[in-house]
């Protein structure tokens, strides 16, 4: 019998399903890829930046959202917004400043309480 890199051996590893050799008993995250259409919390947070950024200013550059954002490197951002274009969740025309807009808007729900 073949074993796999996920092999756990020694006490209680017989039969079932075998655990990976982590300390905190997670499964890595190769095993159980993310699905495309999902975000990951930087495109999350990234979103949220340019529908903020975006409603605030009326136009946003790459600049702007990932300082919104919180990130520290414009690349970081763009590589985060070019995954939000490919979801259709962002759009701009190439090569054209100021063309950087969501194509979502964030809607808030009312929870019967207000503060205040």
């Amino acid at each position: 019998m073949t074993r796999g890199p996920h092999h756990q051996t020694g006490r209680g590893s017989g039969g079932g399903a075998t655990r990976p050799p982590y300390t905190d008993g997670g499964w890595p995250a190769q095993d159980f890829p993310r699905p495309p259409e999902s975000l990951g919390p930087g495109e999350t947070r990234v979103l949220l930046a340019l529908v903020l950024v975006y409603g605030r200013d009326g136009r946003a550059t790459v600049r702007s959202v990932g300082a919104a954002a919180g990130l520290r490197s414009v690349n970081t951002a763009h590589k985060y917004l070019l995954r939000l274009r490919e979801l259709d969740l962002a759009t701009w025309t190439e090569g054209r400043v100021g063309t950087l807009r969501p194509t979502v808007a964030v809607a808030a729900l009312a929870t019967g309480t207000h503060p205040g």
